[in-house]
C-alpha cells in the first residue's frame, strides 16, 4: 500500500525567529519526506475453492454457405456463470470487509 503524506507548515515571516528568515524556513520544508506504516487488515478467505472457467469445453460450430458459426454450449455457459459468481461473492466479501475496516466509505 503506497500513501502520499503532505505536511502543512505556516509560513514563517522575517525576522520572527532570530536565526531563520523566512526563505530558510519555506525551503526546509520543501522536501521533506515520510513514510508510513500500515496494519495489515484482518480478512478471511474468499470462498471455499476457485471456480474457473473450464477451457477445455469445446464450442459448436456450424457451417452454413461456408461461413463458419461458433456457438457456446450450455456447460460453457454454466461454467463461465459458475466462475462469475464465485468472483461476485468473493468481491462482496472483501468489499464489506474493506468497508468494515474503515478503508472505503460506500458499499
Amino acid at each position: 500500500m503506497t500513501t502520499t503524506i503532505s505536511l502543512v507548515v505556516p509560513a514563517l515571516t522575517d525576522n520572527t525567529i532570530a536565526f531563520a528568515n523566512a526563505a530558510a524556513w519555506n525551503n526546509y520544508w520543501t522536501n521533506i519526506s515520510g513514510d508510513a506504516e500500515f496494519d495489515a487488515l484482518s480478512v478471511t478467505f474468499y470462498g471455499p475453492t476457485p471456480t474457473s472457467y473450464n477451457a477445455a469445453l469445446q464450442p459448436h460450430s456450424l457451417t452454413v454457405d461456408a461461413v463458419n458459426y461458433v456457438f457456446p454450449t450450455l456447460a460453457q455457459f454454466t461454467s463461465l456463470l459458475n466462475a462469475f459468481n464465485a468472483l461476485q461473492a468473493n468481491y462482496l466479501i472483501l468489499r464489506s470487509e474493506l468497508y468494515a475496516q474503515g478503508l472505503i466509505n460506500n458499499l
